[in-house]
């Protein structure tokens, strides 16, 4: 009698993976979405770089996509938006502290930063401790606010790109939905139709 062998499923190598790609069309959408989010990062226009590249490679993940594959096709679609809004990558020395521009002049602080009052004999910045850390978790609130949002329009906006187009209720106009269930092409067409809504007798 013959024993029956224990199924084992193929290496990832031998497996038949559907190709991925991303068309034409759709590139040029992620590409115009990225450049928009990324022309609001300050202090530069690569402080939302990884946030944007995080949230379009979550949604291709998400499509069926490898992590390596989502990783690279996410790359290439946020360094093309940084050269569209004509982001320079600073070198290693302009990325140190101590590093200033030809020109600039160094002043020295009086004030605090946090609540202006005047710095003590050896403080630069704070005046004390507690200044400090509220400035700090301030700065990195804002900044995780930032990213999330950054991560989360990135997202919306791969997952508008493969949305395909419909006709506004209000004026007719053809539109990709920027978020799931929107009806109106732009906020000047819903609020039209809601007044008109509202105008109408019962």
């Amino acid at each position: 009698m013959l024993s029956r062998l224990p199924w084992t499923p193929k290496p990832e190598t031998e497996r038949k993976r559907k190709k991925l790609r991303i068309t034409k069309d759709k590139r040029r959408l992620l590409v115009e979405a990225a450049a928009l989010i990324l022309a609001e990062g300050t202090p530069t226009k690569f402080a939302l770089e990884a946030d944007c590249r995080h949230g379009l490679r979550q949604h291709l993940c998400l499509e069926g996509w490898g992590w390596h594959e989502a990783e690279t096709a996410a790359k290439e679609i946020v360094d093309a938006a940084l050269n569209r809004i004509g982001a320079y990558r600073p070198s290693w020395k302009e990325g140190q502290p101590e590093y200033t521009q030809d020109g600039v002049v160094v002043f020295e602080r009086t004030r605090c930063i946090r609540c202006g009052w005047k710095l003590p004999d050896g403080h630069h910045k704070y005046c004390s401790s507690i200044c400090a850390k509220n400035h700090q978790a301030a700065i990195s609130r804002l900044h995780e606010r930032e990213a999330m949002n950054a991560r989360v329009r990135a997202w919306y906006a791969a997952w508008s790109a493969k949305q395909p187009e419909q006709p506004c209720e209000q004026c007719g106009q053809k539109f990709r939905p920027s978020r799931p269930g929107r009806r109106f092409c732009s906020k000047v067409c819903a609020n039209r139709h809601n007044s008109a809504m509202t105008r109408r007798p019962c």
